[in-house]
């Protein structure tokens, strides 16, 4: 248990200096690149998320196995080995994927940038696309430390990197550069990428000196489990794409209908309350195993009070959030260094937005834990079209508000009641089954 709390504590701490190291690089970008420049900035950001769904599940997978292994004595590091390989090719392919694509990516998703020339926008399109797709290869190498209950480590480098991507963008010089916007962007987002890299080579280097006796299993039975895990993989990767399509979409409307100066106001409400879900987020994540395990050995008691203890923290977490951004709002703008209005309406709007994100990412991770995607596949793409339906319509009238009005209508009608509605027969069929219904 001192694992798990070692994993929660510091991915409390990683989280909160992550999201604060992004605010404050709100403001660093926003003196280097100017108020426009940073609308480019913001939407080449988004597409970090994007980035994430070309480890095809992997990771996910990898975690969930790792766990069921260790709760069953089994051996899993050769597929540590395998997964590797894939990982690498993968890698390499979508990079010089992402140089051919990047021209066209560059002319449709930043046609609202007018500040930068096709060239501008071509070089550091593909310059965030191939950090971000390295970034999401290393992330891999993160979930085997969760499973392994070394997260604190997973959730320690993010931070260091956040820290040092920083003070590159505080410290980076301008004039010398013909490219602002790719300087910029090399120097915030290019050291978390390394470090990942080396958190790769250190969790392979750490497997390879694993004794001899727990590497060997039957060559049947590592084919067998490998079909599985793959099963698994397509499992988390469909779910990923469901989910990105839900949560991603909002930068692509905002960017096809709406100003630079509104991605920027977008930006900057988005980033203070991700300060919340990322704390949020991070404690679920380092719940994942406790979660796996106690779903895996029907412990439903301890999983129930789990669900509650973070949900109520979650709940608690959203309202003081949003009290404090109306009471401070002056004075965040002024740390900001934006001139750009925002309107009591759309901080409220977030803050039902993230009471709605705790419950449902919450019951989310509870049946993934479980391997219980299926489900997902019905609601996640009804949620995906509706977010996007409402969205669309309701930005040519509401603005900003439009899009987070979509993003709370999309949940509330689909996975919030569905998720739990699921858990719920689940564990009355788990209790009928053990007899303790």
């Amino acid at each position: 248990m001192k694992a798990q709390l070692l994993t929660v504590a510091s991915a409390w701490g990683s989280r909160v200096v992550s999201a604060a190291a992004q605010l404050i690089a709100v403001r660093y970008a926003m003196e280097k690149l100017g108020q426009d420049g940073f609308g480019a900035f913001a939407l080449l950001g988004a597409l970090l998320p994007w980035a994430m769904l070309f480890e095809f599940g992997i990771g996910y997978g990898l975690q969930n196995y790792i766990s069921e292994s260790r709760a069953n004595g089994r051996a899993y590091r050769y597929l540590i080995t395998h997964t590797t390989a894939a990982i690498l090719s993968i890698s390499f392919v979508l990079s010089v994927l992402a140089v051919f694509a990047s021209p066209k990516i560059a002319e449709i998703y930043l046609k609202s940038v007018v500040v930068l020339n096709a060239e501008d926008k071509e070089t550091a399109t593909v310059l965030a696309l191939v950090i971000f797709l390295w970034t999401t290869a290393s992330g891999v190498y993160y979930k085997i430390l969760f499973a392994e209950h070394k997260g604190w480590i997973a959730n320690i480098i993010p931070a260091i990197g956040a820290i040092v991507g920083l003070v590159l963008l505080k410290l980076v010089r301008i004039d010398g550069h013909g490219n602002v916007l790719t300087a910029v962007i090399a120097s915030y987002y290019l050291p978390n990428a390394i470090l990942g890299i080396l958190v790769a080579f250190f969790v392979l280097r750490v497997h390879r000196k694993a004794k001899p006796s727990m590497l060997v299993e039957n060559s049947l039975d590592q084919r067998v489990k490998a079909i599985d895990f793959v099963r698994r993989a397509a499992s988390f990767w469909g779910f990923a794409v469901c989910a990105a399509l839900v949560l991603q979409v909002d930068y692509w409307v905002i960017s096809q209908k709406l100003t630079a100066e509104d991605v920027v106001t977008y930006t900057i409400v988005f980033k203070i309350f991700s300060l919340a879900l990322f704390v949020y987020t991070a404690v679920l994540q380092a719940m994942w195993p406790v979660f796996s395990e106690n779903m895996a050995s029907k412990n439903w008691h301890l999983v129930n009070q789990l669900i509650f203890k973070n949900i109520s923290a979650g709940t608690a977490l959203a309202i003081t959030f949003c009290l404090t951004f109306l009471l401070f709002k002056e004075d965040i703008l002024d740390f900001m260094k934006t001139t750009h209005e925002i309107a009591n309406s759309t901080i409220i709007l977030f803050s039902v937005y993230l009471l709605v994100r705790v419950w449902s990412d919450t019951f989310a991770t509870v049946l993934q834990s479980a391997n219980i995607m299926r489900p997902f596949f019905f609601l996640v793409p009804t949620q995906a079209t509706l977010g996007l339906i409402t969205q669309w319509i309701l930005t040519d009238s509401y603005g900003i508000n439009g899009v987070v009005i979509g993003l709370i209508a999309a949940f509330s009608f689909t996975v919030v009641p569905g998720l739990w509605f699921i858990y719920r027969n689940f564990v009355r069929a788990g209790c009928v089954k053990s007899g303790n219904a």
